[in-house]
């Protein structure tokens, strides 16, 4: 596979399956092979195959249905690359229904949110996870990303009764404590002003926030805030966050903490380093600057923490009192993704080379070309701050 012939490698590790193999990593990378194809008539069938383990499946990592998830993922991905392509995703929610896990059905569904909102379509992924509230849904990805969008597109008093709902529906916990609190701070901020007023006005100055979000290319935004002097308090945290990267892609452990646990931790920092994290991605300094959007709780995927661990073996943390887990939610964990999704289309890539479907390659090279514009603009941006520096 890595020398390109995905064909080849798919043929040997389908032999090695059908003479018995069981090993997880051989599995697999041949549904990775799959999915990457567009050969969804096999993933099907592989599905089919465990229903049974798919209908145990439980929370909050749900091994057992993650193919399942990984087929109405691809919909997903496809959107991302600006195409509008759900097969996959009719298939997995076909295949959660008939298999009959209510829960694993609402994790697939929240995928046709996720696409609607890479593909701009932000009413439409609010109809989605509406829907799955009203049927009684209680998945935290999806209570999160409603009350966000709600918020975003100014849709405060709906989000205010959303979570006033949601505060005595969910069971005793840090997502019900979590809700509740955010419908705390709705309450107050939708009492303020009487509803009329409550229409945005024209603005007649730009602010800084607001020139930044009209800026496309990295490179600008980094001239906007030397301008501006906005850049001196990032230069610690570019040196930081480069040096986490680059042990991290070097195959370094860089956190701990694990899925049981109530803490994430970056041992390697010095107390300089610490002490800035301390500073910039406290709860209480991140409350106290006008942000209230960080849940009670967190989770950090496991290949970004430690090369030894998968995406799903996240990490868990409580936030108060752990700004380590905060700044590796918000900051390491993105940056990483985007570096790293080249790599995840490059077997797709392997995959289209020796296809027959032309109008697969094209997708194919979509996301992988979507893929490398995430990074190079990332790059544009680590260069030219480590210039300024």
């Amino acid at each position: 596979m890595n020398a390109g012939d995905a064909i080849e490698a798919e043929r040997v590790l389908a032999a090695s399956v059908a003479a018995g193999s069981n090993i997880p990593a051989t599995i697999g990378m041949l549904h990775q092979l799959w999915l990457a194809g567009d050969e969804y008539d096999k993933v099907e069938q592989a599905v089919r195959t465990d229903a049974e383990r798919v209908r145990k499946a439980q929370g909050p990592f749900w091994h057992d249905a993650s193919l399942l998830v990984r087929l109405a993922d691809r919909a997903v991905q496809w959107a991302e690359a600006g195409r509008d392509h759900k097969d996959p995703l009719v298939r997995a929610e076909t295949l959660a229904h008939e298999i009959g896990n209510r829960d694993v059905e609402w994790l697939v569904r929240h995928r046709r949110g996720l696409a609607a909102e890479a593909l701009g379509d932000t009413d439409g992924a609010i109809a989605c996870y509406r829907t799955l509230m009203n049927e009684g849904c209680d998945h935290e990805e999806t209570i999160e990303r409603l009350l966000i969008l709600l918020e975003r597109t100014g849709r405060s008093s709906d989000a205010l009764q959303m979570s006033t709902s949601l505060a005595t529906r969910l069971r005793p916990g840090t997502l019900r404590d979590s809700v509740a609190k955010r419908a705390t701070r709705l309450a107050r901020e939708v009492g303020k002003v009487p509803a009329k007023a409550r229409k945005p006005k024209a603005i007649t100055r730009q602010t800084f926030g607001a020139r930044v979000a009209l800026t496309e290319l990295p490179t600008d935004v980094l001239a906007l805030e030397d301008t501006n002097n906005r850049s001196a308090r990032f230069h610690a945290l570019d040196a930081l966050t480069g040096r986490l990267l680059a042990a991290r892609l070097a195959g370094q452990p860089v956190a701990t903490g694990q899925s049981n646990s109530d803490r994430i931790g970056i041992p390697s920092l010095t107390h300089e380093e610490r002490a800035l994290i301390v500073e910039a991605y406290s709860v209480e300094r991140i409350e106290s600057r006008g942000s209230w959007f960080i849940p009670d709780e967190i989770r950090v995927p496991g290949s970004v923490m430690d090369p030894n661990r998968t995406e799903m073996e996240r990490g868990r943390s409580k936030v108060k009192g752990n700004p380590e887990a905060v700044y590796l939610w918000a900051v390491l964990a993105p940056a990483f993704a985007a570096m790293h999704s080249p790599i995840e289309v490059r077997s797709a890539l392997g995959v289209r080379q020796h296809s027959r479907r032309p109008s697969g390659r094209a997708c194919t090279t979509c996301l992988s070309n979507s893929a490398w514009t995430s990074v190079f603009s990332w790059t544009q941006c680590v260069t030219a701050a480590v210039g300024r520096g």
